[in-house]
């Protein structure tokens, strides 16, 4: 655990009637920015931003198809007899 600094101590806002301390909107905000930058590099995922789970789940969906597109091009190409590594395999 960080230490606390007695100026981090101050509440920053009352939401719902549950104070905030400035690590913890710190934290939260980190969470939003992250989840705002996934929407903006996953397809289908614009204007999710305030829907954590439907972004995370958008996000699964969009890697799993590019895992599979991957395993595709790499069959493909050793079909047609090209060498592909073991580590570009994985």
């Amino acid at each position: 655990m960080h230490p606390v600094s007695s100026a981090d101590l101050v509440v920053v806002s009352r939401l719902n009637g549950v104070l905030t301390l400035r690590p913890e909107q710190k934290r939260r905000k980190a969470i939003r920015d992250a989840y705002e930058l996934l929407t903006e590099i996953v397809p289908g995922t614009a204007g999710m931003s305030r829907s954590e789970g439907m972004v995370l789940r958008a996000t699964l969906d969009h890697i799993k198809s590019e895992l599979e597109r991957r395993k595709s091009l790499i069959e493909k190409l050793e079909e047609r007899g090209e060498r592909v590594g073991d580590e570009d395999k994985t």
